[in-house]
């Protein structure tokens, strides 16, 4: 008798154990799980909202969100609670444009300022480690393990590509766009994926440059978008994922590119269907989804599994707003808006 007890207080010792351990765990993935606590508010909801002057552009590092603010320099917010976000730290630079995040660090473009890189091992309190000076009006940057990238415009009518080493940011190569057949030929949007450079200038031409030989970038493929009379092109973001690029290609909307080859860049769709017409500052894709910043439009919601006929799956488009940025954070999407001059965390999975 005393050993069926002692044998049934084990085994409920042994559940007990198991019961706190699953506990632990649940608990121990809900504290890692980048936003995806998601509260009972039906997908679209504006969950928070915070008061950010100038608000133009966003990277996402850890719990933490860098909101650019132009002349104001950016903000570092805590994004761990989406419903309550709050702001750390404010960083004193010039003119921010963009922002990007790579290995622990943040790359900020500062337009007549250059750019500067900060080290990321405390998020909330960014590190100051070196300047970039290059030219005037770097209005993007782009980061991968080697070098550092920036573009913008040279004395307000070329544009420029150029690459910097990581170590200490010092020159390595530079493409100059001086193509007189292109108008407004500074750069405003890049990305950097294998050996090509991406690169959408401000009237709407998306160039694709070889970085093979990083001393001598040279320019391989590009295509164009006139869009219609009131709705001319103005490439100020893009997102590329495996063999397509997605552009935030303003009045001409969001395009899609096939660019498995890379001097011919083929158009697969184009959609300009939110309900304020197309506006696109900015675009990020998960999958199937891009989530486009449609400036006047607010964050149109696309799906692009055929980018021939893309749909929208929703909006949001609050009064007054002007979404510039937009970044993924678990089940939110984080937008700069600049009409309400604020940072806004809405749901949207």
């Amino acid at each position: 008798m005393k050993s069926m007890k002692r044998k049934l207080s084990i085994a409920m010792m042994v559940i007990l154990l198991f019961s706190e351990m699953s506990c632990k765990k649940d608990k121990d993935e809900d504290n890692n799980n980048n936003g995806n606590n998601t509260p009972t508010v039906p997908v679209g909801t504006i969950v928070s909202s915070i008061s950010l002057n100038y608000a133009c552009a966003v990277a996402i590092y850890d719990h933490y969100a860098y909101v650019g603010q132009k002349t104001q320099g950016f903000s570092v917010v805590d994004i761990s609670n989406p419903a309550s976000p709050t702001v750390v730290k404010t960083v004193s630079i010039s003119d921010v444009r963009k922002l990007f995040v790579h290995n622990g660090k943040l790359y900020v473009a500062a337009y007549v300022g250059g750019a500067a890189v900060y080290s990321l091992s405390n998020p909330a309190n960014p590190t100051f480690e070196r300047s970039i000076m290059q030219g005037d009006q770097v209005s993007n940057i782009f980061a991968d393990d080697q070098y550092i990238y920036l573009a913008g415009g040279v004395n307000s009518t070329n544009g420029f590509i150029s690459i910097h080493n990581q170590s200490d940011g010092s020159l390595v190569g530079q493409y100059i766009n001086n193509n007189a057949s292109e108008s407004n030929r500074g750069y405003a949007s890049l990305w950097v994926s294998g050996n090509y450079i991406y690169a959408g200038t401000n009237g709407g031409y998306f160039h694709v440059i070889d970085k093979t030989n990083p001393q001598s970038p040279t320019k391989i493929g590009s295509y164009f978008n006139a869009g219609t009379p009131g709705h001319e092109p103005w490439m100020l973001g893009m997102y590329v994922s495996g063999n397509k690029a997605y552009l935030a290609d303003w009045g001409a909307g969001l395009i899609v590119l096939d660019i498995s080859n890379p001097s011919s860049p083929a158009e697969l769709g184009v959609f300009t269907g939110g309900s304020d017409g197309p506006n696109a500052y900015d675009v990020v894709v998960d999958g199937n989804t891009a989530y486009v910043a449609n400036g006047w439009g607010c964050l149109t919601v696309v799906n692009v599994q055929n980018p021939a006929s893309m749909s929208m799956i929703f909006e949001v488009n609050p009064s007054s707003s002007s979404y510039q940025s937009v970044k993924l954070y678990g089940n939110y999407a984080v937008v700069a808006d600049n009409g309400q001059q604020k940072m806004s965390i809405i749901r949207v999975k």
